[in-house]
Parts: structure tokens; C-alpha cells; sequence
């Protein structure tokens, strides 16, 4: 019973230690965005001339951020 109450003392203990090692993690600066489009209502199928623009935040105060991908 003693070799159980240890191992589960030292699983505890490691817990908060394995959780930091992960959170201090560095994040990445890419990311995924997956979208359909469509038009009257129906999927597009065919050629779409796309203006992507990426914001600092919602809404009209916003700004933007690097250069217009078309």
C-alpha cells in the first residue's frame, strides 16, 4: 500500500511540473483557415477573384495588418 500512496504522490507532484513545461511552450505564428464559398446560396464552382485582408481586431476601428493578398 505504501509503493501506491508514493506513486500517487509523485504523479501529483509531477502534474503542475509536466503543465509549465507546456505552457511555456513558444507559439507559432502560422495557422489554418478552412472556408466555403458560395453564391445564391448554391457552392461556387469556378473562378473567383479573392481579396484577403487580415485585421488586428473586430470591428470598424480595426487596422490592418502587411499588405492586401489578392
Amino acid at each position: 500500500m505504501h509503493v501506491s500512496s508514493t506513486l500517487v504522490a509523485m504523479l501529483v507532484a509531477a502534474g503542475p511540473i509536466a503543465a509549465i513545461s507546456v505552457a511555456g511552450a513558444p507559439v507559432g505564428t502560422a495557422f489554418t483557415y478552412q472556408a466555403s464559398l458560395s453564391f445564391e446560396g448554391a457552392p461556387l464552382n469556378g473562378f473567383a477573384d479573392l481579396r484577403i485582408r487580415l485585421y488586428d481586431g473586430a470591428g470598424g476601428k480595426a487596422a490592418q495588418v502587411g499588405p492586401e493578398l489578392a
